[in-house]
């Protein structure tokens, strides 16, 4: 029969992916042996599931951008003028917009999205 430590080396062997966790005595200060180790199986990341919206259309662009230009980034206001998309979708499309803009633009002039004033000008600009 095998000792607890063999079936250990032939599990880690077996199994790659495979990590390691040790088992703590009653004092917690103190953890037993790798013979006592208990392995468990590396679970991988629960997928996020994707969001599953429409693309923007030409006249919800443009109705944002103007709302932009009016409002500033309020997204609430910017919702109720784009009224085909809801808060989270105008919000999405902002940071989106953002973010495409300073890969375009490089890091020596990358756009802070917490400086609304700025962006918003970058983008109407754009």
């Amino acid at each position: 029969m095998q000792t607890e430590a063999e079936i250990l080396t032939d599990l880690s062997t077996q199994l790659h992916s495979e990590t390691i966790v040790s088992v703590q005595n009653e004092d917690p200060g103190v953890s037993t042996s790798l013979a006592n180790a208990v392995i468990l199986p590396q679970q991988p990341a629960p997928k996020k599931p994707t969001r599953q919206w429409a693309a923007w259309t030409r006249q919800e662009e443009e109705s944002f951008f103007t709302a932009l230009r009016q409002v500033g980034k309020n997204f609430e206001k910017i919702t109720s003028r784009v009224q085909s998309k809801n808060k989270d979708q105008v919000r999405h499309y902002y940071y989106r917009l953002v973010r495409r803009m300073n890969k375009l633009l490089g890091p020596e002039l990358c756009l802070d999205a917490k400086n609304s004033k700025d962006t918003n000008a970058a983008m109407l600009r754009w």
